[in-house]
């Protein structure tokens, strides 16, 4: 999954959700990816 970087500043909380479910989240900048958000392992 791929989201803006405002948008995961607007939703955050929903996107951490996301990622607790065990999916991981490209952060991008003008389209481009920048960072990704991924669960840990425990």
């Amino acid at each position: 999954m791929q989201v803006s970087i405002h948008e995961v500043k607007t939703n955050l909380s929903r996107y951490l959700e996301t990622v607790e479910a065990g999916t991981e989240v490209l952060i991008s900048r003008h389209k481009k990816a920048v960072t990704k958000i991924i669960p840990l392992t425990r």
